[in-house]
């Protein structure tokens, strides 16, 4: 369907990145292919989630951490801590 429709003027061979067969018949190759870019935006990706994860983890469990009795909810414990 798709390929019916014009739009681009490269060929196939030139609009595909790595294939399964490029990374078992030579992964060292198939690795080269992977931008410098790319591993950049990952590490970047990585770094912000897990900031926010220990964020969010830090607060809820600062609001937490002093209240006894019933079982507190998320949102219970989010409204008390001091963020």
């Amino acid at each position: 369907m798709l390929l019916a429709h014009d739009g681009v003027d490269l060929d196939y061979d030139e609009c595909i990145g790595v294939t399964y067969d490029d990374v078992r018949s030579d992964p060292e190759a198939a690795l080269g292919a992977i931008e410098p870019w790319e591993i950049a935006l990952a590490v970047l990706i990585n770094v912000v989630a897990i900031w926010l994860l220990l964020e969010f983890g830090g607060r809820v469990y600062s609001g937490a951490v002093l209240q006894t009795g019933a079982r507190m909810r998320l949102r219970d414990a989010w409204r008390a801590s001091k963020g």
